[in-house]
């Protein structure tokens, strides 16, 4: 089994980074191996919620469904995908810090038969695809220009 554990601290409010971190569309953004996501219903995100997505990795071509496995505002969005191989898992995990929001994302994925001959070569793209992701959600973040109050 591969785990990757990465953060990033993002000079956002936790609510903020919540709501983007949780919205599973915004990943396409970020990871370059999701052409696209999108919500496949409608009303409060929750346990329960699904997406749809396609992916192309090496050249292949996936249509996986992600769909939320754990959900606590604020703090914690776990999601499940299948359709691909591996059954990944993720979850991110946003808490306050002094210098601003940690953003934890969480990444696991079963393997077997080549994937768990060439597991320490997929641990370290994972690796390296989380921290794409992460840092692209903070500077995507951190751009945004805070409302001033009058």
């Amino acid at each position: 089994m591969i785990r990757n554990v990465s953060s990033v601290v993002i000079k956002r409010p936790v609510a903020e980074v919540f709501e983007y971190a949780s919205n599973l569309e915004n990943l396409a953004k970020a990871d370059k191996t999701i052409e696209s996501i999108s919500r496949s219903g409608k009303g409060a995100l929750g346990v329960g919620s699904q997406f749809k997505g396609r992916r192309k990795i090496k050249g292949r071509e996936f249509n996986p469904e992600f769909t939320l496995t754990e959900f606590e505002a604020s703090k914690t969005v776990a999601w499940k995908e299948t359709g691909v191989g591996g059954d990944p898992e993720g979850i991110f995990r946003v808490e306050q810090t002094q210098e601003g929001t940690r953003l934890t994302l969480v990444t696991t994925m079963k393997t077997s038969g080549a994937l768990r001959f060439l597991e320490f070569l997929s641990a370290g793209v994972i690796k390296k695809q989380d921290t794409h992701v992460l840092k692209t959600f903070k500077s995507t973040l951190e751009a945004r220009n805070s409302v001033k109050r009058k």
